[in-house]
């Protein structure tokens, strides 16, 4: 633009000041001062108040930016008794009762395999019932498992309770997550009539359209909330921090809405003003009509558009939002999603399963061994006996 205009510009990166700290007084921001002491000659996007008049020639508004009545939202959460089931599907119910039941079958077959092989230990054998409550007390956190010495039994009752484990703390996450994610935003008032009623003010920034619109507007309802409502503040910043920190409330811009890091807010109303936006020249700047139309033209092409985005210096840059996990929350946890943890116990049961066929071919062979030798020595004794 300074080319084809033939004159000269400074442009410095805006990007890093600090909007919070430098200011050329209560009511101007950190840019407005690097206009007044002519460091820079144009403002893109700035919002045409009161206050900024006095520093800055605006050109032809390119944009209207409309205003919201914001207020610091407020989760509220509706207890239900499903909660401990809805975070599942039916599908996944089904199959952790059937795991509990198939695991308690199991464990009793092969306590009953233990009882036939090893007859003379002291292995106590308890009933179905018996051991599905034992089973059933590893997903309480309550439960042990019956003792015994073989390792087939020790490898199943060590992957029963790390599935149960595993299972507990996802149970407990998930149901976590499910209870921030269901939640309502209830706003305190949702027009002016409710502000008046309700125990908050109004924070308004003193010199923006904002204030002399309320100024000049006639009504019972706009004079009480100027006479009885009203709160000034000298800057957004601060009009920011006094409804994230209080019972207050601000007429907010959807963008300076999207660039507040400091918390969550909401409407409460529909539209009431609107304000216009447009760049900014320091006072008595040459060139100003032709640059209105330059940018003007530069805004109908979509030109102007293309460079905000490729060089974003101004201060209604909308950073990315990261959400909390909770609100990414979407229906319940599904029996594929879960399928992992279940195979991997399949694994641990067959392998129990393997070795306890071992340690039976094991016992059937010294069982066989033991009753030969006992027949070796019966024999040499009845001879004796004989020859006496």
């Amino acid at each position: 633009m300074a080319d084809v205009l033939n004159f000269s510009l400074n442009v410095n990166d805006v990007s890093n000041l600090n909007f919070d700290l430098h200011r050329s007084n209560g009511n101007w921001t950190a840019l407005l001062d690097e206009l007044q002491h002519h460091h820079i000659h144009v403002i893109p996007h700035l919002l045409m108040d009161n206050n900024r008049r006095n520093v800055a020639d605006f050109t032809q508004p390119f944009a209207t930016l409309g205003v919201q009545l914001m207020v610091k939202s407020k989760a509220v959460s509706h207890f239900s008794w499903l909660w401990p089931f809805t975070p599942f599907s039916v599908a996944l119910w089904q199959a952790v009762i059937t795991f509990v039941i198939s695991i308690s079958a199991i464990l009793h077959f092969s306590l009953w395999t233990v009882k036939k092989l090893f007859p003379r230990s002291r292995q106590l054998q308890h009933d179905f019932f018996g051991n599905f409550l034992y089973i059933y007390g590893f997903f309480c956190s309550q439960g042990s498992a019956p003792r015994s010495f073989l390792t087939s039994i020790k490898i199943m009752v060590l992957w029963t309770s790390l599935l149960a484990y595993v299972l507990i703390q996802s149970y407990g996450a998930t149901l976590v997550s499910h209870i921030t994610a269901v939640t309502s935003w209830e706003a305190p008032f949702n027009n002016l009539e409710g502000l008046l009623q309700s125990q908050y003010s109004l924070a308004v920034v003193s010199g923006s359209n904002i204030h002399s619109e309320l100024k000049k507007l006639k009504g019972d309802v706009y004079e009480a909330v100027w006479k009885n409502a009203v709160k000034m503040v000298n800057s957004d910043q601060q009009a920011f921090h006094e409804v994230c920190y209080g019972r207050v409330a601000s007429f907010v811009t959807s963008e300076m809405n999207s660039a507040n890091n400091y918390c969550k807010m909401i409407s409460v109303s529909h539209l009431y003003f609107s304000s216009w936006s447009s760049s900014g020249l320091v006072k008595d700047f040459p060139c100003k009509h032709l640059i209105d139309i330059t940018i003007l033209r530069l805004r109908e092409s979509g030109i102007l558009n293309i460079l905000m985005i490729r060089h974003p210096s101004h201060f209604w840059k909308q950073e990315e939002k990261r959400d909390h996990p909770s609100s990414k929350f979407e229906g319940s946890v599904q029996l594929l999603q879960v399928a992992p943890i279940l195979s991997l116990y399949a694994f641990g049961i067959m392998l129990a399963l393997f070795v306890l066929l071992l340690e039976r071919a094991t016992a059937t062979r010294i069982s066989d061994c033991s009753h030969n030798s006992e027949g070796k020595e019966v024999q040499p004794s009845q001879s004796v006996d004989h020859t006496a």
